[in-house]
């Protein structure tokens, strides 16, 4: 009898030790980095009220047409809900990271945990041109936060995952590669640069969320602003929103005017460059005014030439020369590639402290 249960219990502990085994296999580096990151990941509802025409919530040139012809009519209220994710950096003060246009229709933000609990937030900055925002809940105890990596160093074809709220479901995961860097993509009222290019699906309520590397390492924040992508997803690498995020929770909004796409380009090309540019009919940006104290004015560059790479990025127009210059604006010198006529050549320009 004694060896009999003996028997069993050997037996038993070999089939514990198999299923362990087996569990291990399966366990991927995704996995354990989901399981370790995945508290960080947070629900964002936004209930906010809005106006719709007599005549339901149509088009609004209708609403124009019926102004013209027709006298006044009433307007009904309605409520909308907008969802989105969010990733907590800082577990002590409860602020959340998320896009901007997650809760850019205003009223109530709720945020629900990934615990379930709930909590109303408020927004300490938002800024629109650069798509990010962030919140700030309290909470009774510290949050778990999850610290904010680094995009510089990039592979493409490297997996990366996506967590997020799609469609309402949430906590979703979904895998896929780093397909390129560098993008820009265009919305109905902005123009993004330097974005990250995922084949991880990114949907609806997955904006705001983070994109992590195979270590669970916060690479970029997910935007699903790009409407039109077909098994494409978009995020703002986290290297870029560091800067951003620091400046909306010290001020509130970016008070650096150089940060925001569309404005650098007359400013922070003439403080560093000493130039001026206009999109070129070729490929590349044309030099329409050189200050005559700058290194490049030294080196013989005129008004006229183009320049066609600063860097490693290639310049096609006016948003990629705000956009290198930007990613660059910390160096204390740049290898510029300029064109005149026919004429390629490489000059390596000294900067000035931005």
């Amino acid at each position: 009898m004694f060896i009999k249960k003996m028997i069993l219990v050997i037996a038993a502990m070999l089939s514990a030790t198999y299923c362990f085994a087996a569990d291990y296999e399966r366990e991927t580096p995704v996995v354990r980095a989901v399981r370790k990151v995945s508290p960080s990941v947070v629900n964002i509802n936004t209930e906010y009220t809005a106006q719709a025409s007599p005549f339901g919530k149509l088009d609004p040139f209708f609403d124009l047409f019926f102004k013209d012809f027709l006298e006044p009519l009433p307007k009904s209220q309605y409520k909308g809900t907008s969802l989105g994710s969010g990733v907590i950096i800082d577990g002590k003060r409860g602020l959340i990271l998320t896009n901007a246009h997650v809760i850019s229709k205003g009223g109530i933000i709720k945020v629900i945990l990934n615990d379930t609990r709930e909590f109303q937030a408020r927004v300490v900055g938002a800024d629109p041109d650069t798509d990010l925002a962030i919140l700030r809940i309290s909470s009774p105890s510290p949050l778990p936060a999850l610290e904010m990596g680094n995009s510089d160093d990039l592979m493409i074809g490297e997996t990366v995952f996506a967590i997020g709220n799609p469609f309402g479901f949430s906590n979703t995961v979904t895998t896929g590669v780093i397909s390129a860097i560098g993008r820009s993509i265009r919305s109905d009222q902005h123009v993004f640069h330097d974005f990250i290019q995922t084949d991880a699906s990114i949907n609806p309520g997955n904006s705001g969320g983070p994109l992590l590397n195979i270590k669970g390492e916060l690479i970029g924040i997910n935007t699903a602003i790009y409407a039109k992508a077909q098994g494409i997803g978009f995020a703002i690498p986290i290297s870029k929103a560091k800067k951003i995020v620091a400046e909306l929770v010290r001020h509130g909004e970016m008070t650096d005017r150089y940060a925001a796409p569309g404005t650098i380009s007359e400013d922070l090309g003439w403080k560093l460059l000493g130039v001026r540019v206009n999109d070129s009919d070729a490929e590349g940006v044309m030099i329409k005014e050189i200050r005559t104290d700058s290194y490049l004015a030294q080196v013989g560059a005129r008004p006229g030439d183009v320049i066609r790479q600063v860097d490693e990025l290639g310049v096609a127009t006016v948003k990629d020369f705000e956009t290198a210059l930007y990613r660059y604006r910390q160096k204390s010198s740049l290898v510029l590639l300029l064109q005149r006529g026919s004429r390629g050549y490489y000059i390596t320009v000294k900067i000035r402290a931005s």
